[in-house]
Protein backbone atom coordinates (compact mmCIF):
# COMPACT_ATOMS: atom_id res chain seq x y z
CA UNK A 1 0.00 0.00 0.00
CA UNK A 2 1.34 3.53 -1.19
CA UNK A 3 1.62 6.28 1.87
CA UNK A 4 1.85 3.28 4.44
CA UNK A 5 5.38 2.96 6.19
CA UNK A 6 6.69 -0.80 6.20
CA UNK A 7 6.70 -2.34 10.51
CA UNK A 8 9.60 -2.87 11.57
CA UNK A 9 11.00 -5.64 12.40
CA UNK A 10 11.34 -4.25 15.83
CA UNK A 11 7.07 -3.38 15.88
CA UNK A 12 6.45 -6.94 14.06
CA UNK A 13 9.00 -8.94 16.79
CA UNK A 14 6.63 -6.80 20.06
CA UNK A 15 3.43 -8.06 18.18
CA UNK A 16 4.86 -11.43 17.84
CA UNK A 17 5.08 -11.38 21.70
CA UNK A 18 1.71 -9.55 22.07
CA UNK A 19 0.35 -12.56 20.48
CA UNK A 20 1.72 -15.08 22.76
CA UNK A 21 0.37 -13.13 25.39
CA UNK A 22 -2.66 -12.79 24.02
CA UNK A 23 -3.81 -16.53 24.58
CA UNK A 24 -7.53 -16.03 23.56
CA UNK A 25 -6.91 -13.53 20.33
CA UNK A 26 -8.96 -10.88 21.39
CA UNK A 27 -6.66 -8.05 20.61
CA UNK A 28 -5.69 -7.76 24.80
CA UNK A 29 -3.70 -9.18 27.48
CA UNK A 30 -5.98 -9.51 30.39
CA UNK A 31 -4.57 -9.49 34.15
CA UNK A 32 -4.91 -13.80 33.95
CA UNK A 33 -3.05 -14.10 30.74
CA UNK A 34 -0.22 -12.44 31.94
CA UNK A 35 -0.54 -14.50 35.35
CA UNK A 36 -0.05 -17.49 33.05
CA UNK A 37 3.03 -15.92 30.89
CA UNK A 38 4.70 -15.23 34.05
CA UNK A 39 4.02 -18.65 35.69
CA UNK A 40 5.40 -20.28 32.69
CA UNK A 41 8.88 -18.54 32.80
CA UNK A 42 8.97 -19.33 36.66
CA UNK A 43 7.51 -16.41 37.97
CA UNK A 44 5.18 -17.04 40.65
CA UNK A 45 2.51 -13.97 40.50
CA UNK A 46 -1.08 -13.19 42.80
CA UNK A 47 -4.36 -12.45 41.17
CA UNK A 48 -3.48 -9.72 42.76
CA UNK A 49 -0.22 -8.71 41.30
CA UNK A 50 -1.08 -9.54 37.85
CA UNK A 51 -4.08 -7.03 37.97
CA UNK A 52 -1.71 -4.28 39.48
CA UNK A 53 0.59 -4.86 36.59
CA UNK A 54 -2.00 -4.51 34.08
CA UNK A 55 -2.79 -1.57 35.94
CA UNK A 56 0.38 0.18 35.34
CA UNK A 57 0.51 -0.56 32.18
CA UNK A 58 -2.99 0.53 31.09
CA UNK A 59 -2.97 4.18 30.08
CA UNK A 60 -6.69 3.97 28.94
CA UNK A 61 -8.17 2.55 31.73
CA UNK A 62 -10.46 -0.51 30.18
CA UNK A 63 -8.41 -2.80 32.57
CA UNK A 64 -6.04 -4.39 29.89
CA UNK A 65 -2.78 -4.05 27.92
CA UNK A 66 -3.93 -3.94 24.13
CA UNK A 67 -1.17 -3.50 21.79
CA UNK A 68 -0.38 0.06 22.05
CA UNK A 69 -0.15 -0.01 25.53
CA UNK A 70 2.25 -2.90 25.19
CA UNK A 71 4.44 -1.47 22.46
CA UNK A 72 4.50 1.83 24.94
CA UNK A 73 5.75 -0.31 27.86
CA UNK A 74 8.78 -1.91 26.15
CA UNK A 75 9.94 1.57 24.27
CA UNK A 76 9.96 2.92 28.22
CA UNK A 77 11.85 -0.19 29.46
CA UNK A 78 13.96 -0.32 25.88
CA UNK A 79 14.79 3.33 26.99
CA UNK A 80 15.58 2.52 31.12
CA UNK A 81 18.26 -0.28 29.79
CA UNK A 82 20.10 2.23 27.56
CA UNK A 83 20.05 4.43 30.55
CA UNK A 84 21.45 2.28 32.85
CA UNK A 85 24.16 1.05 30.36
CA UNK A 86 25.46 4.62 30.01
CA UNK A 87 25.27 4.88 33.80
CA UNK A 88 27.43 1.84 34.06
CA UNK A 89 29.66 2.99 30.98
CA UNK A 90 30.09 5.82 33.02
CA UNK A 91 30.93 4.75 36.31
CA UNK A 92 33.37 2.62 34.90
CA UNK A 93 34.96 5.53 33.76
CA UNK A 94 36.11 6.19 37.35
CA UNK A 95 36.61 2.45 38.15
CA UNK A 96 39.92 2.65 37.42
CA UNK A 97 41.14 -0.50 39.34
CA UNK A 98 37.33 -2.40 38.07
CA UNK A 99 36.56 -3.65 41.60
CA UNK A 100 33.08 -1.55 41.61
CA UNK A 101 34.69 1.24 43.60
CA UNK A 102 35.84 5.10 42.86
CA UNK A 103 38.53 5.66 45.65
CA UNK A 104 39.36 9.50 46.18
CA UNK A 105 42.57 8.68 43.56
CA UNK A 106 40.77 7.43 41.28
CA UNK A 107 38.83 10.63 40.59
CA UNK A 108 42.00 12.68 41.25
CA UNK A 109 43.34 10.77 38.83
CA UNK A 110 40.28 10.65 36.41
CA UNK A 111 39.65 14.61 36.83
CA UNK A 112 43.91 14.94 35.85
CA UNK A 113 43.12 13.14 32.89
CA UNK A 114 40.04 14.99 31.67
CA UNK A 115 42.26 18.24 31.96
CA UNK A 116 39.44 19.54 34.34
CA UNK A 117 41.78 19.67 37.10
CA UNK A 118 45.46 19.80 38.05
CA UNK A 119 46.95 17.92 40.54
CA UNK A 120 47.35 21.06 42.30
CA UNK A 121 43.48 22.55 41.90
CA UNK A 122 42.09 19.34 43.02
CA UNK A 123 44.51 17.84 45.98
CA UNK A 124 43.54 14.61 47.44
CA UNK A 125 41.96 15.81 50.34
CA UNK A 126 39.49 17.40 48.27
CA UNK A 127 38.94 14.29 46.31
CA UNK A 128 38.20 12.55 49.54
CA UNK A 129 35.82 15.23 50.81
CA UNK A 130 33.97 15.12 47.46
CA UNK A 131 33.96 10.92 47.55
CA UNK A 132 32.61 11.34 51.08
CA UNK A 133 29.82 13.37 50.33
CA UNK A 134 28.42 10.78 48.29
CA UNK A 135 29.69 7.80 49.99
CA UNK A 136 26.24 6.99 51.82
CA UNK A 137 28.22 3.81 53.45
CA UNK A 138 30.77 5.60 54.93
CA UNK A 139 33.01 3.11 53.16
CA UNK A 140 35.79 5.48 51.43
CA UNK A 141 34.56 4.80 48.73
CA UNK A 142 31.62 5.33 46.12
CA UNK A 143 30.31 2.24 45.11
CA UNK A 144 27.65 1.97 42.41
CA UNK A 145 24.67 2.55 43.92
CA UNK A 146 26.24 5.45 45.47
CA UNK A 147 27.28 6.79 42.02
CA UNK A 148 23.65 6.11 40.82
CA UNK A 149 22.47 8.12 43.26
CA UNK A 150 24.79 10.82 43.16
CA UNK A 151 23.99 11.33 39.12
CA UNK A 152 20.25 10.29 39.01
CA UNK A 153 18.14 13.97 38.99
CA UNK A 154 16.16 14.60 41.94
CA UNK A 155 12.18 14.37 40.59
CA UNK A 156 10.06 16.58 41.96
CA UNK A 157 6.18 16.71 41.72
Amino acid sequence: MKGVPARTAYLQELEEVFAQFDANGDGKISAEELRSVLSSLGEDVTREEAALMVADIDSDGDGFIDLAEFVEMNRALQAASTDEEEMAAAFAIFDLRKDGKIRAEDLQQVLVRMGRAGSQLCSIEECRRMISGVDRKGLGHVDYDDFKRMMTPLVLP
